[in-house]
C-alpha cells in the first residue's frame, strides 16, 4: 500500500468519524446519525434498508459467494434519562449505560423533550443544604 493511499484512508475514517461522532445521538433520538450512517455507506456504494424499528442495515458484498458474516454496533449515546424536572428546576435523572455521575459535573449537556424541544446546560452535582 503506498503511503498516498494510506493518507486517502486515514483521512476518510477521520472524516467519517468527525460526521458520526458530531452528531447528538441519546437513545431514543438516533434518527440524525442513522441518516449519516446510511449517506456514508451510499457514498461507497453499499446497498441500505432500514428496519419497521428504524434499524439501518448495510450490505457488503464480500469475496466468496455464500458466506456471509453478520456485525452489530448501536449509534446511541448513552449517559441519563431526565426522568422529571422538580417544582424548584432539579433535573431528576436516571442512568442509562454506565457514566459515573460525578465525572458529569461541569459538563456540557443538550436535553431532548418528547415535544422536540432541546435545552442546554452544564449538570451540577448536589446542593449543599
Amino acid at each position: 500500500m503506498t503511503e498516498e493511499t494510506m493518507q486517502a484512508r486515514q483521512a476518510f475514517l477521520v472524516d467519517t468519524l468527525q460526521k458520526l461522532l458530531g452528531q447528538d445521538s441519546p437513545s431514543g433520538f438516533t434518527g440524525k446519525v442513522v441518516t449519516v450512517a446510511e449517506d456514508i455507506a451510499r457514498e461507497r456504494g453499499f446497498a441500505t434498508r432500514r428496519t419497521n424499528k428504524g434499524n439501518l442495515i448495510i450490505t457488503v458484498p464480500g469475496r466468496e459467494p455464500g458466506r456471509k458474516i453478520g456485525l452489530c454496533a448501536h449509534v446511541d449515546t448513552l449517559g441519563l434519562m431526565v426522568r422529571s424536572i422538580t417544582a424548584d428546576g432539579m433535573l431528576m435523572v436516571t442512568k442509562v449505560g454506565g457514566p459515573l455521575l460525578p465525572t458529569l459535573d461541569g459538563e456540557y449537556c443538550r436535553i431532548y423533550t418528547r415535544e422536540g424541544n432541546v435545552y442546554t446546560g452544564v449538570p451540577l452535582g448536589p446542593r449543599a443544604g
